[in-house]
């Protein structure tokens, strides 16, 4: 089984890139990954899940690690072979708007 690449967030060059809207991604060693989802470091077991979800579906993954969050990134590359990250990535922010909106209202 292929596992994702773990490394600390300090390392990584963080960047911002246009894709329909304005997008996060992060350069690591020669490799371009775009922002999936993050996790608060209590979190770690969904991270990892999250990212294991990813490679099962043929993305190359990256966790990033910091003593607050783990931060799922999917390489670009992968983008480029599968064509998919784009729906997927409309998906979770779609999601992610969702659960704001659903946190606003139990304010």
């Amino acid at each position: 089984m292929i596992h994702p690449l773990v490394i600390q967030e300090s390392l990584v060059c963080r960047f911002r890139y246009w894709s329909e809207s304005i997008q996060e991604g992060m350069y690591f060693k020669h490799d371009l990954y775009t922002y999936f989802q993050s996790f608060s470091a209590a979190n770690r077991l969904a991270a990892y899940a999250a990212a294991y979800e990813q490679i099962e579906q043929g993305n190359a993954v990256c966790i990033t690690v910091s003593e607050t969050r783990y931060i799922v990134w999917l390489s670009l590359r992968t983008r480029d072979a599968n064509g998919n990250i784009d729906a997927l990535l409309s998906r979770e922010v779609s999601r992610n708007k969702a659960n704001q909106e659903e946190v606003c209202l139990d304010s």
